[in-house]
């Protein structure tokens, strides 16, 4: 039982920094994309061609990386987790589509992936 309790809290910590890294991220992307809108115009108008180039390309990437924001945050909190205990044993069995889940029920998805492995 103490094992299941140890597992759950680290379940719990993993999609918790998924969240922060999802969080941090997005907020100033989208902060930037927002100052990008109204300064468009401006840039067109009187600075030189090469700034208003600059801001479409990481315009669209700004984007993607909006897109993609899911899949990043789990890679990013996977590589932070990789090689901790109790951490390290669980993230393995995860997937980004993961964090919208309870953990609880996360955890029975875990033990039916271990038990599929070792059967």
């Amino acid at each position: 039982m103490k094992t299941n309790e140890s597992e759950l809290t680290a379940i719990a910590d993993i999609l918790r920094t998924q969240g922060k890294v999802k969080l941090y991220t997005a907020i100033p992307v989208i902060f930037l994309l927002i100052l990008y809108f109204f300064s468009f115009a401006t840039l067109l108008d009187k600075a030189p061609l090469l700034f208003f180039m600059i801001e479409m390309v990481t315009g669209v990437i700004f984007v993607f990386v909006l897109i993609f924001l899911n899949k990043l945050s789990f890679k990013w909190t996977l590589r932070k987790y990789r090689h901790r205990e109790p951490h390290g044993n669980i993230i393995v069995y995860m997937t980004a589509d993961d964090v919208d889940k309870k953990p609880e029920r996360l955890m029975v998805t875990i033990d039916k992936l271990r038990a599929g492995q070792q059967g």
